[in-house]
């Protein structure tokens, strides 16, 4: 990868695959900002590894439109501009579900819990990268890498708003690559199956098992190797745009 620092910006730096994403983009000589909610220590254990000046710290709550457009705007100023945007905030069940540690059926799914979804998974997504836009117009190679799911791309057993919401990201990509064309500024998903951590954990067991079954390598994904092409596209990528891009073993 280019020794040039790049200043990335990724959402959701706090989770799973985000501080996966994090680790590597770092090791590749990154000048990083990462949000948080919940996890603060995790992410300060991950800022002491490195100098102040390479990773900056946010809290944010994706859910809060003025917080996202007041992250992003600090950001970009600490970082001095910005070269890529990865989102890796996502929920996979909301408050309204019974059991959270389950998958929820079509008629659990509340009006609340379909409005949450989308406000987490979708519109954060979209005034995030607004709110980067006009910094990523002034990068000489500037990228936006959204994190999808199988579950928007093929037929899979899962919970129908999630599902919904990853496509819509599909819709998102699609359309702001047409738009943002013109500025250079790429725009692509990385479209995990199910890994062995994260999101991916809330589902049954049987799921997970009959994913295996059908999985073409007959295991779930390790993090790192979602993270190792999410920062690829976010450091190197220089013509692909538009993309979902399917990382599932073969299903």
């Amino acid at each position: 990868m280019t020794n040039q620092k790049r200043r990335c910006l990724v959402l959701g730096g706090s989770g799973v695959l985000g501080q996966a994403v994090c680790r590597v983009l770092l090791k590749n000589g990154a000048q990083l900002g990462l949000t948080y909610f919940k996890n603060e220590e995790g992410e300060k254990a991950l800022q002491a590894n490195y100098p102040e000046d390479d990773i900056k710290l946010y809290k944010l709550d994706a859910g809060d439109a003025d917080q996202i457009q007041s992250t992003v705007t600090q950001a970009v100023a600490d970082l001095g501009g910005l070269d890529a945007l990865v989102h890796c905030i996502g929920v996979g069940v909301t408050h309204s579900a019974r059991d959270p540690n389950q998958h929820i059926r079509m008629d659990e799914i509340t009006a609340q819990g379909w409005d949450e979804m989308f406000r987490i998974n979708v519109r954060s997504v979209f005034l995030a990268a607004t709110a980067a836009l006009p910094a990523l117009k002034e990068s000489a190679n500037a990228q936006i890498v959204l994190t999808g799911s199988i579950d928007g791309e093929k037929a899979v057993p899962s919970p129908i708003h999630y599902a919904s919401t990853k496509a819509a990201l599909g819709g998102l990509v699609r359309s702001m690559t047409k738009e943002l064309g013109e500025f250079q500024i790429k725009v692509n998903m990385v479209t995990p199956g199910i890994m062995d951590a994260g999101l991916s954990q809330t589902l049954p067991g049987s799921m997970r098992e009959e994913y295996k079954k059908h999985c073409g390598f007959k295991r779930e994904a390790r993090p790192g190797e979602i993270a190792s092409f999410t920062a690829w596209l976010a450091l190197e990528n220089t013509y692909v745009t538009g993309r979902s891009i399917i990382i599932d073993g073969a299903l």
